[in-house]
C-alpha cells in the first residue's frame, strides 16, 4: 500500500515539479525536497557536470537520495524526469504516492526552449529529443501513478488543489 504522506511528484523534465512541490508543501505545511538540488549540495557539482561524468553514477547519487528521504512521512519529493528509469529508485517509488505530471511535447518544448541546464538536452531539436525521451519513460511514469494531473493548461495552484484533493480523499 503506498504513502499518501510521502509525495513523490513524478514526470519529464519541464513538467514542473520542482515547482509544484515547493508550492505543494507549503500548501500541505509538509518537508519539500527536491532531489537534483540536493545532490547538487551534496556533490558540489551541476547536474551536467555530473551527467558528463557517468549518467549510471548520477542515478546512483539519485536513488542514495530518495532513499534518505524514503522512510519520512509529510514530504514532498521532487525527482529527476529519469528517476523511473533506474530500477532501484523506480523500486523505492513505487512504496510512495507517485503523481504524475503529465505535460504535453508543444509545451515541454515551448518551457525549455532556452533551458541549456538540462544534460540530456543538448541536442538542437529539442521536441524530437523530447519526444523520444518520452516514448522510453511514458510506461513507467503511468505504472508508478496513483494520480495523473494534466499541467498543459493548469496554474501551479490548481496543480497543487487537484493533488491536495487526490490525497485528502
Amino acid at each position: 500500500m503506498e504513502n499518501t504522506n510521502q509525495l513523490c511528484l513524478i514526470g519529464m523534465m519541464g513538467s514542473g515539479k520542482s515547482s509544484t512541490g515547493k508550492m505543494l508543501s507549503e500548501k500541505l505545511g509538509w518537508s519539500f525536497i527536491d532531489i537534483d538540488q540536493e545532490i547538487i549540495n551534496k556533490q558540489n557539482l551541476s547536474i551536467n557536470e555530473l551527467f558528463s561524468k557517468s549518467e549510471v553514477q548520477f542515478r546512483e547519487f539519485e536513488y542514495d537520495e530518495i532513499k534518505k528521504y524514503s522512510s519520512r512521512n509529510n514530504i514532498v519529493l521532487a525527482v529527476g524526469g529519469g528517476a523511473v528509469t533506474f530500477k532501484k529508485s523506480y523500486d523505492l517509488m513505487a512504496s510512495m504516492c507517485c503523481i504524475y505530471l503529465k505535460t504535453s511535447m508543444q509545451v515541454l518544448t515551448d518551457r525549455l526552449e532556452g533551458d541549456s541546464s538540462r544534460p540530456l538536452l543538448k541536442e538542437n531539436n529539442k521536441h524530437q529529443l523530447l519526444e523520444k525521451i518520452f516514448n522510453e519513460r511514458k510506461e513507467l511514469y503511468l505504472s508508478l501513478s496513483s494520480c495523473e494531473v494534466d499541467t498543459d493548461r493548469n496554474s501551479l495552484s490548481d496543480n497543487c488543489d487537484k493533488i491536495m484533493e487526490f490525497v485528502n480523499g
